[in-house]
Protein backbone atom coordinates (compact mmCIF):
# COMPACT_ATOMS: atom_id res chain seq x y z
CA UNK A 1 0.00 0.00 0.00
CA UNK A 2 2.86 2.50 0.53
CA UNK A 3 4.28 1.88 -2.57
CA UNK A 4 1.06 2.05 -4.71
CA UNK A 5 -0.45 5.29 -2.82
CA UNK A 6 3.08 7.37 -2.83
CA UNK A 7 2.66 10.14 -4.86
CA UNK A 8 6.27 10.12 -5.88
CA UNK A 9 9.15 7.04 -6.59
CA UNK A 10 9.63 5.47 -2.60
CA UNK A 11 12.84 4.71 -1.46
CA UNK A 12 13.95 1.36 0.68
CA UNK A 13 16.38 0.91 3.34
CA UNK A 14 18.10 -1.94 1.78
CA UNK A 15 18.47 -2.99 -1.95
CA UNK A 16 16.03 -5.92 -1.38
CA UNK A 17 13.63 -3.14 -1.61
CA UNK A 18 11.90 -4.94 1.30
CA UNK A 19 10.96 -2.07 3.68
CA UNK A 20 10.18 1.52 1.81
CA UNK A 21 11.94 4.08 3.45
CA UNK A 22 10.80 7.53 2.46
CA UNK A 23 8.15 8.36 -0.18
CA UNK A 24 5.50 11.19 -0.42
CA UNK A 25 1.40 10.61 0.86
CA UNK A 26 -1.64 12.77 1.62
CA UNK A 27 -2.77 11.37 4.29
CA UNK A 28 -7.13 11.67 3.19
CA UNK A 29 -8.35 12.10 6.53
CA UNK A 30 -6.50 15.45 7.07
CA UNK A 31 -5.28 16.20 3.80
CA UNK A 32 -1.69 16.70 5.18
CA UNK A 33 1.84 15.40 3.81
CA UNK A 34 3.81 12.86 5.07
CA UNK A 35 7.18 11.42 3.78
CA UNK A 36 8.04 9.35 6.59
CA UNK A 37 5.91 6.14 6.49
CA UNK A 38 6.38 5.55 10.01
CA UNK A 39 3.82 8.81 10.37
CA UNK A 40 1.24 6.52 8.65
CA UNK A 41 -1.05 3.29 9.44
CA UNK A 42 -2.79 1.49 6.51
CA UNK A 43 -6.16 1.08 7.83
CA UNK A 44 -9.38 -0.79 7.24
CA UNK A 45 -11.89 1.75 5.57
CA UNK A 46 -14.64 -0.60 7.39
CA UNK A 47 -12.69 -1.37 10.15
CA UNK A 48 -12.34 -5.32 11.01
CA UNK A 49 -14.10 -4.53 14.38
CA UNK A 50 -17.00 -3.15 12.67
CA UNK A 51 -17.35 -5.84 9.92
CA UNK A 52 -17.09 -8.57 12.14
CA UNK A 53 -19.77 -7.00 14.39
CA UNK A 54 -21.90 -6.15 10.78
CA UNK A 55 -22.11 -9.60 9.75
CA UNK A 56 -18.24 -10.96 9.34
CA UNK A 57 -18.72 -13.35 12.33
CA UNK A 58 -20.77 -15.87 10.23
CA UNK A 59 -17.43 -15.76 7.63
CA UNK A 60 -15.31 -19.01 8.27
CA UNK A 61 -11.39 -18.09 8.24
CA UNK A 62 -10.94 -18.09 4.57
CA UNK A 63 -13.19 -15.38 4.19
CA UNK A 64 -11.89 -13.42 7.27
CA UNK A 65 -8.86 -13.43 5.69
CA UNK A 66 -9.96 -12.36 2.25
CA UNK A 67 -11.19 -9.36 3.84
CA UNK A 68 -8.57 -8.63 5.85
CA UNK A 69 -6.33 -8.36 2.70
CA UNK A 70 -8.48 -7.23 0.27
CA UNK A 71 -6.92 -5.12 -2.28
CA UNK A 72 -10.00 -6.15 -5.39
CA UNK A 73 -11.28 -2.16 -4.41
CA UNK A 74 -8.84 0.59 -4.15
CA UNK A 75 -9.66 1.96 -0.86
CA UNK A 76 -10.42 -1.17 0.84
CA UNK A 77 -7.06 -0.79 2.44
CA UNK A 78 -5.70 3.13 2.73
CA UNK A 79 -2.34 4.69 3.87
CA UNK A 80 -3.37 7.34 6.43
CA UNK A 81 -1.97 9.53 8.93
CA UNK A 82 -1.31 7.63 12.00
CA UNK A 83 -3.03 9.67 14.88
CA UNK A 84 -6.07 10.37 13.17
CA UNK A 85 -6.73 6.47 12.32
CA UNK A 86 -5.88 5.90 16.30
CA UNK A 87 -8.45 8.16 16.72
CA UNK A 88 -10.99 6.53 14.47
CA UNK A 89 -9.93 2.97 15.76
CA UNK A 90 -13.04 0.92 14.96
CA UNK A 91 -15.39 3.62 14.99
CA UNK A 92 -18.08 3.84 12.39
CA UNK A 93 -19.03 6.95 10.81
CA UNK A 94 -22.08 7.33 13.71
CA UNK A 95 -19.09 8.01 15.85
CA UNK A 96 -16.10 9.20 13.85
CA UNK A 97 -16.11 11.46 10.82
CA UNK A 98 -12.32 12.55 9.32
CA UNK A 99 -11.33 15.98 9.87
CA UNK A 100 -11.29 16.85 6.55
CA UNK A 101 -14.54 17.32 5.45
CA UNK A 102 -14.07 17.58 1.71
CA UNK A 103 -13.31 13.82 1.76
CA UNK A 104 -16.45 12.55 3.64
CA UNK A 105 -18.59 12.47 0.41
CA UNK A 106 -15.47 9.77 -0.77
CA UNK A 107 -15.51 8.25 2.54
CA UNK A 108 -19.22 8.00 3.03
CA UNK A 109 -19.15 6.78 -0.78
CA UNK A 110 -16.13 3.55 0.09
CA UNK A 111 -17.97 2.54 3.09
CA UNK A 112 -21.03 1.93 1.41
CA UNK A 113 -19.64 0.33 -1.12
CA UNK A 114 -17.31 -1.83 0.96
CA UNK A 115 -20.43 -3.33 2.91
CA UNK A 116 -22.53 -4.20 -0.13
CA UNK A 117 -19.39 -5.93 -1.49
CA UNK A 118 -19.14 -7.84 1.87
CA UNK A 119 -23.06 -7.82 2.42
CA UNK A 120 -22.49 -6.38 5.47
CA UNK A 121 -24.92 -4.35 7.49
CA UNK A 122 -25.56 -1.20 9.00
CA UNK A 123 -27.27 0.40 11.97
CA UNK A 124 -30.21 3.33 11.83
CA UNK A 125 -27.14 5.51 13.55
CA UNK A 126 -24.44 4.56 11.07
CA UNK A 127 -27.12 4.82 7.62
CA UNK A 128 -28.22 8.12 8.84
CA UNK A 129 -24.25 9.78 9.16
CA UNK A 130 -23.63 8.19 5.90
CA UNK A 131 -26.71 10.16 4.29
CA UNK A 132 -25.57 13.06 6.10
CA UNK A 133 -22.02 12.48 4.55
CA UNK A 134 -23.06 12.00 0.88
CA UNK A 135 -24.58 15.46 1.19
CA UNK A 136 -21.64 16.45 0.77
CA UNK A 137 -20.93 15.53 -2.56
CA UNK A 138 -21.38 17.88 -5.68
CA UNK A 139 -23.70 15.62 -7.04
CA UNK A 140 -24.89 13.52 -4.57
CA UNK A 141 -25.14 9.74 -5.40
CA UNK A 142 -28.29 7.14 -4.76
CA UNK A 143 -26.74 4.60 -2.70
CA UNK A 144 -28.86 2.11 -1.02
CA UNK A 145 -27.56 1.33 2.84
CA UNK A 146 -28.00 -2.05 3.93
CA UNK A 147 -29.70 -1.74 7.27
CA UNK A 148 -28.85 -4.40 9.90
CA UNK A 149 -32.55 -5.57 10.07
CA UNK A 150 -31.59 -7.28 6.88
CA UNK A 151 -28.54 -9.52 8.48
CA UNK A 152 -28.86 -12.39 10.11
CA UNK A 153 -28.79 -11.85 13.56
CA UNK A 154 -25.34 -13.12 15.41
CA UNK A 155 -25.42 -16.36 17.34
CA UNK A 156 -25.36 -16.10 21.11
CA UNK A 157 -22.26 -17.11 21.60
CA UNK A 158 -20.89 -13.89 19.84
CA UNK A 159 -18.04 -11.76 21.57
CA UNK A 160 -20.57 -8.77 21.39
CA UNK A 161 -23.29 -10.62 23.80
CA UNK A 162 -20.75 -11.08 26.14
CA UNK A 163 -20.26 -8.70 29.16
CA UNK A 164 -16.54 -7.74 29.39
CA UNK A 165 -15.10 -8.73 32.74
CA UNK A 166 -13.16 -6.64 34.63
CA UNK A 167 -9.33 -6.56 33.10
CA UNK A 168 -6.56 -8.97 34.73
CA UNK A 169 -4.01 -7.29 33.27
CA UNK A 170 -2.75 -3.38 32.22
CA UNK A 171 -3.56 -3.35 28.34
CA UNK A 172 -0.65 -0.94 28.07
CA UNK A 173 1.35 -2.99 30.27
CA UNK A 174 4.01 -5.80 29.46
CA UNK A 175 3.33 -8.42 26.31
CA UNK A 176 0.70 -10.88 27.40
CA UNK A 177 -0.13 -14.01 25.40
CA UNK A 178 -3.30 -16.29 25.28
CA UNK A 179 -2.18 -18.67 28.21
CA UNK A 180 -1.92 -15.85 30.54
CA UNK A 181 -6.02 -15.67 30.22
CA UNK A 182 -8.39 -18.34 32.00
CA UNK A 183 -11.27 -17.84 29.64
CA UNK A 184 -11.87 -16.02 26.18
CA UNK A 185 -13.60 -13.40 27.21
CA UNK A 186 -11.00 -11.89 29.63
CA UNK A 187 -8.81 -12.04 26.97
CA UNK A 188 -11.08 -10.76 24.76
CA UNK A 189 -11.37 -7.62 26.64
CA UNK A 190 -7.89 -7.05 27.07
CA UNK A 191 -7.39 -7.15 23.17
CA UNK A 192 -10.13 -4.86 22.62
CA UNK A 193 -8.98 -3.10 25.92
CA UNK A 194 -5.35 -2.74 24.02
CA UNK A 195 -6.77 -1.19 20.76
CA UNK A 196 -7.38 -4.45 18.84
CA UNK A 197 -8.98 -5.15 16.45
CA UNK A 198 -6.98 -2.39 14.36
CA UNK A 199 -3.49 -2.55 17.16
CA UNK A 200 -3.24 -5.60 18.66
CA UNK A 201 -0.03 -4.60 20.24
CA UNK A 202 0.24 -8.54 21.98
CA UNK A 203 -0.85 -10.32 19.25
CA UNK A 204 -3.67 -12.21 20.65
CA UNK A 205 -5.35 -12.59 17.16
CA UNK A 206 -3.63 -14.58 14.73
CA UNK A 207 -5.82 -14.57 12.26
CA UNK A 208 -6.71 -11.31 12.44
CA UNK A 209 -10.50 -11.69 12.35
CA UNK A 210 -11.03 -9.46 15.33
CA UNK A 211 -11.36 -12.32 17.85
CA UNK A 212 -8.40 -13.02 20.23
CA UNK A 213 -7.26 -16.54 21.59
CA UNK A 214 -9.91 -17.95 19.78
CA UNK A 215 -8.52 -22.26 21.50
CA UNK A 216 -9.94 -20.33 24.69
CA UNK A 217 -12.75 -21.65 26.75
CA UNK A 218 -15.77 -19.47 25.65
CA UNK A 219 -14.34 -18.45 22.12
CA UNK A 220 -17.22 -17.89 19.71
Amino acid sequence: MLIAESLSSVRYESGRGCRVESGLWRGPYTGLQFTDPGQLDVDHMVPLANAHRSGGWAWDTGQKSAYANDLSYDNHLIAVERSANRRKSASGPEEWKPPRRSYWCQYAIDWIAIKERWELAATEREAAALQSMLAECAEPPTLVVRRAEAAAPAPTGDRTAIPAPDLLFDPSGPDRDCGDFPTWAEAQAFYEAAGGPDRDRHRLDGDGDGVACESLPGAP
